[in-house]
């Protein structure tokens, strides 16, 4: 909170007004700049994950997306939990990727028993590397490119490795 009013210029007295906690802060200031992932239903399997990684890959590509995953970094290492914060960043991600898999077994397209949080591993997983590679080559995210590792990504989790 010290941090955060010192940037701001006025005392942490007037942050405590609105927020009171660094958890209620932290949420609102990421509820009002992440870019939601939104479920979209595309009628099928493939189409709606593609459009997920799409959206997960091009939130981590962004300058501000960047910066809110850094946000999450730093707080699963702070020693304070931030219940709040966790909850609601995980609870978008988890009920998105839900209802994708209990809409593909509804149209019989998941025969397989598949944990959702694993199709989001591997998802977000690839888009966070890409994004990484991209900033550590000092490198644009071209949107050609982009759209290829997730039709890349996509596909490897639809059809494994053969």
């Amino acid at each position: 909170m010290d941090g955060v009013a010192r940037r701001a210029g006025f005392g942490k007295s007037t942050l405590y007004l609105r927020w009171p906690d660094k958890d209620a802060l932290l949420t609102d200031a990421v509820r009002l700049r992440t870019q939601v992932i939104v479920e979209e239903d595309t009628g099928s399997l493939k189409g709606d994950l593609t459009a997920l990684a799409t959206a997960a890959f091009r939130e981590f590509a962004d300058p501000e997306g960047w910066a809110r995953f850094r946000m999450v970094i730093d707080t699963a290492s702070a020693t304070q939990s931030l219940g709040q914060f966790t909850r609601e960043l995980s609870g978008v991600h988890r009920e998105v990727i839900e209802g994708i898999v209990e809409r593909a077994r509804s149209r019989g397209e998941l025969k397989a028993e598949v944990e959702p949080l694993s199709v989001t591993d591997l998802i977000y997983g690839a888009g966070l590397f890409f994004a990484l590679g991209r900033r550590l080559d000092h490198r644009p995210v071209l949107e050609e490119e982009l759209a290829a590792r997730v039709a890349d990504v996509v596909s490897v989790v639809l059809d494994g490795l053969h």
